[in-house]
């Protein structure tokens, strides 16, 4: 029994390390029915350049996945989008990673006996790092009508994830469980 007392810190300082890197992305959306009829599509606009062109990608991608096709100028409905991004200083974080020992009990046998433990806990990471605030917000309208859809994200990661990648998660955010619960904010990792 005493050697396993011994072996359980030891175990847990050798287990490796698994942390969830994925940062947190946050997705609100407003709809005026539930049932929002797939039809075909278009961008309402086609500017903005190539930045512009990786954000209505990622747009484009999970509205196919949602069952709208990509349209022209025939499509039932009109996408848009805008998006920022902006590079924040970051105040001191908190450590991404840490080990924690503890432990304690009573047992009996034939000495009898207890045991009393401590806690011992170790961080790595942390520091100051800058921060990439990305918003994305889409809005859906029936052609020459009103809008039927619309959703914002937004997501922090770190300053050098290229802006594919960012783009894609929000899109993916906005458009899960579409067309999602009016006016809730979800977090998706």
């Amino acid at each position: 029994m005493k050697t396993l007392a011994y072996l359980l810190p030891l175990a847990v300082l050798t287990m490796p390390a698994v942390a969830d890197a994925r940062p947190r992305t946050t997705a609100t959306r407003f709809f005026l029915t539930q049932d929002v009829q797939r039809g075909a599509i278009a961008p309402a606009s086609l500017d903005g350049g190539l930045e512009a062109q990786i954000y209505r990608d990622a747009v484009s991608a999970e509205l196919s996945r949602q069952g709208f096709a990509p349209g022209a100028d025939t499509a039932r409905y009109v996408y848009s989008i805008e998006y920022t991004r902006d590079i924040q200083p970051s105040a001191k974080r908190k450590p991404s990673f840490s080990i924690g020992l503890g432990g304690g009990g009573s047992g009996g046998g034939y000495y009898g006996g207890s045991s009393v433990g401590g806690g011992v806990g170790i961080g790595f990471g942390g520091g100051r790092s800058d921060a990439a605030v990305t918003r994305l917000s889409v809005q859906i309208r029936e052609r020459g009508g009103s809008t039927v859809w619309e959703g914002r994200a937004e997501t922090e990661d770190r300053p050098d994830v290229g802006q594919r990648e960012v783009a894609d998660r929000l899109a993916y955010a906005l458009f899960r469980d579409f067309p999602g619960v009016n006016g809730r904010t979800i977090t998706v990792k």
